[in-house]
C-alpha cells in the first residue's frame, strides 16, 4: 500500500491524493502488464516487441517515481498516458502476438477520461483514433508491419469509437453528480454555519472567520476589533409580549447590524441574545466608534410587530486583538467589557480603554 500512497499530501481527503493514488495504480499494473508481455516476448524471441513492452514498463515506473519524488501528479498523468498511446501505436503498427496487438487499445478511453477529464478526454481520444485510423487505412496498410482485413480494421475502428463515446457519456454523468453533490456540500456548510432565525453566521461560522482573520494577523503584523453585544432586558421581551416578538425583535436587531456595518466586517449571532462583530484591520479606537454607531442606530429603532411596538436598548463591549493575544483570550476580554457595560447601567460601550 505504500507504493500506492506515494507522492500523498498532508490532507487524507485532498482531491489530489485520489488522483495521486491512481497515478500509482495505473503506474504499477501498466508496469507489471508490460513487464510480464515483455518477458514472453523475449521467450518468443520477439525481439523488437519485448523492447517496445520493456520500455513501456520503465516509462510507467517513471511516471511512478517523478510523482513520488516532485508530488507533480499532472506530469505523471501525461507520461502514463501518451507513454500508453505510443506503447498502443507500436501494438497496432507491429501487430503483437498474432495480429492481436490491437486488441489492447481500448484501455485507452479508460484512462484518458480519468486523467484529462470529459473535454481533454474527447480531444485526446480524437488524436488517437485519428492517428490509429491513419496507421490501419493509409494505402491500405503499408505503414504497418502486421496484415489486417479490412473488415476488422473498420470493426475495431467503430468498436473503440463507440466505446469511447459510452465512456463519455458515463464522465458526464459522473461529473453532474460530483458537481450536484458539491452543491448539497456547499448548502449544507452554508447550514451549518448560519444561525437560520437572523440569518447571520452563527458561532460555528464565526469561529471559522475568526482563526482565518487571526492566521491572517501573522502576515499582516495589524489587529482586528471585537464587539460583543447583548440586547438589554431581552427575557422581560420574551415575558411580556411573547417569544413571538423576541424572535422579531432579535431579526430586527440583526437586520440593523447587517446594515450598518461596513462590508469587510462580520456579524454573527454568538447565542441566544449576544452577537459578536469581527472587525478587520481596525484598532480599538474606530471599533469603539463604530460600536456607538449601532448601539445609537438601535437605540432610536422603534420595533413593530403585528400588534406591538417597543423600543430595546443594547449594551457593547468592545477590545482589540493581536498577535500576541489568542482568539479565546480577545472573546473573553470583549465579554468582560460587555460585562462592565451592563455593570455601568446598559445601553453604553464600554472598552479595554475605559476599563483602564
Amino acid at each position: 500500500m505504500h507504493y500506492l500512497h506515494a507522492g500523498y499530501s498532508a490532507d487524507p481527503e485532498s482531491e489530489k491524493n485520489q488522483r495521486v493514488f491512481m497515478v500509482n495504480l495505473f503506474g504499477m499494473i501498466g508496469t507489471i502488464i508490460t513487464l510480464v508481455m515483455g518477458l514472453l516476448a523475449v521467450y518468443r524471441q520477439e525481439l523488437f516487441l519485448a523492447l517496445a513492452l520493456i520500455s513501456s514498463s520503465a516509462g510507467f515506473q517513471v511516471a511512478h517515481a517523478y510523482n513520488r519524488i516532485t508530488h507533480k501528479h499532472n506530469i505523471s498523468e501525461n507520461i502514463i498516458l501518451y507513454g500508453l498511446f505510443v506503447l498502443m501505436f507500436y501494438l497496432v503498427f507491429n501487430g503483437g502476438v498474432n495480429s492481436t496487438g490491437p486488441l489492447w487499445i481500448y484501455i485507452v478511453p479508460a484512462v484518458a477520461f480519468f486523467f484529462k477529464g470529459l473535454k481533454g478526454g474527447i480531444w485526446n481520444i480524437v488524436i488517437f483514433i485519428s492517428i490509429t485510423s491513419f496507421l490501419l487505412f493509409f494505402k491500405d496498410g503499408a505503414l504497418l508491419n502486421s496484415h489486417y482485413t479490412f473488415e476488422f480494421k473498420t470493426r475495431l475502428v467503430l468498436s473503440f469509437i463507440t466505446v469511447s463515446f459510452l465512456y463519455s457519456l458515463y464522465e458526464r454523468a459522473r461529473l453532474q453528480s460530483y458537481r450536484k453533490l458539491e452543491k448539497m456540500n456547499e448548502k449544507y456548510e452554508e447550514l451549518a454555519n448560519t444561525d437560520q432565525l437572523t440569518e447571520l453566521p452563527n458561532r460555528r461560522g464565526m469561529r471559522e472567520r475568526l482563526v482565518i482573520e487571526f492566521n491572517r494577523l501573522g502576515r499582516s503584523q495589524s489587529a482586528f476589533g471585537l464587539i460583543m453585544c447583548d440586547i438589554d432586558y431581552f427575557k422581560k421581551i420574551n415575558d411580556q409580549y411573547g417569544h413571538d416578538m423576541g424572535d422579531q425583535v432579535l431579526k430586527s436587531v440583526a437586520s440593523v447590524f447587517d446594515k450598518n456595518i461596513r462590508k469587510q466586517d462580520v456579524v454573527s449571532r454568538w447565542g441566544g441574545e449576544e452577537f459578536l462583530f469581527l472587525l478587520p484591520n481596525t484598532g480599538l479606537e474606530d471599533t469603539y466608534k463604530l460600536a456607538e454607531k449601532l448601539r445609537t442606530e438601535v437605540h432610536n429603532r422603534v420595533f413593530e410587530s403585528s400588534e406591538e411596538q417597543l423600543s430595546v436598548s443594547v449594551s457593547m463591549g468592545i477590545t482589540d486583538v493581536t498577535l500576541t493575544d489568542s482568539i479565546d483570550v480577545g472573546i473573553n476580554r470583549a465579554d468582560k467589557m460587555l460585562y462592565q457595560a451592563k455593570k455601568q447601567g446598559r445601553n453604553q460601550t464600554w472598552s479595554t480603554i475605559l476599563d483602564n
